[in-house]
């Protein structure tokens, strides 16, 4: 769904939102018993916010 990847929206905004939705897959995935695999997103609007984003776990 391209509205969940947040090009349109300010950094800081589409960071948070990318987080939350980054820890929400994660969980499943915890949760799925070895039978799920996810695919996070990064903000891409700014280098810098990418970057900080790709060393959190």
């Amino acid at each position: 769904m391209p509205e969940l990847l947040s090009y349109w929206m300010p950094a800081a905004d589409a960071q948070q939102l990318q987080r939350y939705l980054n820890d929400q897959i994660a969980a499943m995935v915890d949760e799925g018993g070895g039978k799920l695999a996810g695919l996070g997103a990064v903000p891409l609007q700014d280098v810098d916010r990418r970057s900080a984003n790709s060393n959190t776990s």
